[in-house]
């Protein structure tokens, strides 16, 4: 595990987008980006962006100050996203990468992962990985992870994940198994408690040793807000022993969203000292962000320095696309579930720019239909009774007739 802990959902295994917004209404076309040579800024690289209608990524270009260009092609359909790279040789566009990513298009689990480049004229594999998902009900869920051997050239075991669920979904846990000589053995075992959703209050770690799972770290979230928290590692060398604090790290945000700080500390000697941090200055121009600078604490311990916040990086955001703060681009589709754990009720607040009739499904876990309902208007705020259903994890889908699918999870009580 990396020592920033992802804040994670364990139900999906992914990292749930960031809830920290930027309050512009209008998409940058063109970002230029500088570093810091000591005493100015130096032009680094211009990236160029193309939107689609509904305000997503379709194409970037790369134009470095080194002469070097790269451009980035962006597609997605129902289960798959695909990046496309050419590089831009002799006057002309070569294909260069291209990324494929294949995902269970209910949880969003990515399954499949594939990145190819173009050499000599043809197609070679670098990297490649898959998971395969098997659902057990509401209570558990393994995936079994294949990595790929460039020796082989073929996808060849690592290693098995088992997510349980507990305490209606507020308590799980990942176990980790290392596949080595011909079979799978325990490794890790990562066990949560979460708050809501997304915010963790407490993880901890284990070790398979002797036959029995050992715990040797923890991480302690203690949370400011929705945005702010410190996660605080602790260690210990036995289950005698008193956990020690090892290393923290703080995560600000300011009141108006101008300012966003990193900062890691490591405990010695008895007191808190700083390693290294990162801070992002965000400037506006009304609602539109103009620019851009990322600083880093040059502190003891993994990086040298005399403790002050120096430039690295700058990036300048212009040629916005020319929409009033009602005409930024809304998504077709969009639901809220609450209340997060949910008791005998779930409410569900539906919003739509597309007419037509709509499907609202509950299922299980393993995608088994529990409820379904078919909608008729564009918004819709209705109440669903769940009080006849089993307490655990459950999924809820919302389709419309242009195949927008939109999925939350909910948790019953």
């Amino acid at each position: 595990m990396s020592q920033e802990m992802p804040v994670r959902d364990p139900l999906t295994g992914v990292i749930p987008p960031a809830q920290f917004i930027l309050p512009n209404n209008g998409l940058p076309q063109h970002i230029d980006r500088f570093a810091w040579n000591g005493s100015v800024w130096v032009d680094d690289v211009r990236i160029d962006k193309t939107y689609d209608i509904e305000g997503d990524v379709v194409e970037e270009v790369h134009s470095y100050i080194s002469g070097e260009k790269f451009r980035y092609q962006y597609e997605s359909d129902l289960g798959h996203d695909y990046t496309y790279c050419d590089k831009w040789v002799d006057g002309d566009w070569t294909a260069y990468t291209r990324e494929i990513w294949d995902f269970e298009p209910f949880t969003g689990i990515t399954t499949y992962y594939c990145k190819e480049e173009f050499r000599d004229g043809v197609w070679v594999k670098v990297d490649e990985w898959s998971l395969l998902l098997e659902l057990f009900g509401t209570q558990m869920q393994k995936g079994t992870f294949s990595g790929f051997n460039q020796e082989t050239g073929q996808l060849e075991l690592k290693y098995r994940y088992t997510y349980s669920y507990f305490n209606s979904g507020l308590t799980s846990s990942l176990i980790t198994e290392k596949y080595q000589d011909g079979a799978f053995v325990n490794y890790i075992k990562e066990e949560y408690s979460w708050l809501n959703d997304y915010q963790y209050d407490v993880v901890y770690q284990s070790n398979w040793n002797n036959n029995a799972w050992l715990q040797y770290s923890k991480f302690q979230y203690d949370w400011a807000d929705e945005l702010s928290y410190i996660w605080t590692l602790y260690h210990r060398t036995s289950p005698t022993t008193e956990w020690t604090p090892s290393m923290r790290c703080t995560h600000t945000f300011d009141e108006y969203r101008n300012e966003r700080r990193y900062i890691y500390e490591r405990y010695l000697a008895s007191e808190w000292t700083i390693m290294f941090g990162t801070l992002y200055n965000l400037f506006y121009e009304g609602l539109h962000l103009v620019e851009k600078i990322i600083q880093e604490y040059l502190g003891g311990g993994m990086k040298s320095g005399e403790g002050e916040w120096v430039n690295t990086q700058r990036e300048v955001y212009s040629n916005f696309y020319n929409l009033g703060i009602e005409d930024k681009p809304q998504a077709s589709l969009s639901m809220n579930c609450y209340p997060v754990p949910a008791g005998d009720q779930l409410l569900i607040e539906i919003t739509s720019i597309n007419p037509g009739s709509k499907t609202l499904m509950l299922t299980n876990l393993t995608g088994q239909p529990i409820r379904a309902e078919n909608i008729n208007t564009q918004s819709s705020s209705l109440t669903w009774d769940i009080s006849g259903i089993p307490a655990g994890i459950y999924i809820v889908r919302l389709y419309d007739q242009s195949a927008a699918v939109i999925v939350r999870k909910i948790i019953k009580q």
